[in-house]
């Protein structure tokens, strides 16, 4: 299971109710830190590490390349709603 924290823009693209909850805190000017996750395989993570550790030391547009690689293993991430934290 991989572990993903950042702010919850990171992360969101509307697809639940918490969306709203969310725009309303940021709206009030209140900071969001979320916890999300989901289940890769070690083949699956094996893959991605080799594509980040390339996209590390590339000499042409390394931060592009680094932000590519970190999309890939960041899609369909789950919310630990457990984890929400307002600051």
């Amino acid at each position: 299971m991989m572990h993903v924290r950042g702010c919850f823009s990171c992360f969101w693209k509307g697809k639940h109710g918490l969306h709203f909850v969310f725009q309303e805190f940021a709206n009030d000017t209140l900071r969001t830190l979320c916890l999300c996750y989901k289940d890769i395989s070690a083949a699956e993570y094996d893959a991605w590490s080799r594509k980040h550790k390339e996209a590390q030391v590339s000499l042409v547009d390394r931060e592009a390349a680094l932000d590519h690689v970190y999309e890939q293993i960041e899609k369909n991430l789950m919310v630990s709603r457990k984890q929400l934290i307002f600051l």
